[in-house]
């Protein structure tokens, strides 16, 4: 008997040496190129199946870490190639819905407007009901997740230069991300940058990774948005005597065409596009030096969503103008974000 509890207390020691050995195994890490799409967004080769007996199919993919969707969001491209033959019924759902709740949906009778005008409406409105689908796997380059799902469309919505989107909760089960801009490549369990580290705030209420900073010496936080290629500023920080305005990009036509049947009025006559110029944005010791910042009397914050519309009035959006020549790194484990120029 003796022989059997001394044998136990022996394989309990074996494996608790081998579960603390197995804590402090460096995965090692995994770099993953990426180029920038005409959005400065990044774009990654993602390769999915829908089943084991599937082949993998690859979509060309924006890590969006302003997102915080748990599924792979997929743009009408990506459901094209994704769901193959069967797309053409989702689609066929997808604006059967739409025209049944015109009215619910953008305040306008089907008998009003005809069919051309609802084909318009369907292309610039934006999301609808949810396709979802169970997935068997999905990587990016040797890289599995075997955390994410789901994978969804949910209609036309808004152009996107690109397959599908994932989130920062793509990489919630990883130790650092690294996203060097300098040498377009993504590194997945990178070992941390000698530099200083920033606290990495999670807001639970709008589920958004924030970090501490300074404008024009003022102390802020601004949201870490790689899939913008702006840099946004909220409304407290807008300048109130900004009078010429400089336009930055067009709007697209898809929403143009929408707004005005919806309005009968000519889009760019409605909202202009502005920037302001931003003296100093300091995060930690990287300092930047005269940004073009876009405040929230943009049209592109005027045409989004009421939840969208009222983060961006109250917090900052670092996008792709901050960091285009940095280096920057989360380390979701110990909560804390690191930038190098």
């Amino acid at each position: 008997m003796k022989n059997i509890f001394k044998l136990i207390f022996l394989l309990v020691i074996i494996t608790f040496i081998l579960s603390c050995a197995s804590l402090n195994i460096k995965k090692e890490p995994i770099e993953i190129p990426f180029t920038l799409n005409e959005n400065n967004q990044i774009v990654v080769d993602l390769k999915i199946k829908a089943s084991e007996e599937e082949n993998e199919k690859v979509l060309k993919c924006i890590v969006d870490t302003g997102s915080n969707s748990e599924m792979i969001e997929l743009s009408q491209s990506g459901a094209r190639i994704f769901y193959g033959e069967q797309f053409s019924e989702i689609e066929k759902s997808q604006k059967e819905y739409f025209r049944n709740n015109l009215e619910n949906i953008c305040g306008k009778k089907s008998s009003d407007i005809n069919d051309n005008e609802i084909e318009e409406l369907y292309k610039g409105y934006g999301k609808l009901i949810q396709s979802k689908s169970k997935i068997h796997s999905c990587s990016l380059g040797s890289f599995l997740n075997k955390k994410i799902q789901y994978i969804c469309y949910q209609g036309n919505g808004s152009p996107m230069d690109s397959d599908a989107i994932i989130g920062y909760k793509f990489f919630d089960n990883t130790d650092v991300l690294t996203i060097n801009y300098k040498k377009k490549i993504l590194i997945i369990d990178d070992y941390p940058i000698n530099t200083v580290p920033i606290p990495l705030y999670f807001f639970k209420p709008t589920e958004k990774y924030f970090i501490p900073i300074t404008i024009n010496g003022e102390n802020d936080f601004g949201i870490i948005d790689t899939g913008s290629e702006f840099f946004s500023i909220r409304h407290s920080n807008v300048d109130k005597e900004l009078s010429n305005s400089i336009l930055t990009k067009p709007t697209p036509s898809k929403i143009k065409k929408a707004f005005k049947i919806l309005n009968n009025t000519d889009f760019e006559h409605t909202v202009s596009t502005y920037s302001q110029s931003i003296k100093q944005l300091k995060i930690s010791n990287v300092i930047f030096y005269d940004l073009e910042a876009i405040p929230v009397t943009n049209s592109n914050v005027e045409t989004t969503s009421e939840f969208t519309k009222k983060l961006i009035l109250s917090t900052n959006n670092l996008g792709y103008p901050v960091f285009k020549n940095s280096i920057i790194q989360f380390d979701f484990k110990r909560k804390v974000f690191y930038i190098t120029e």
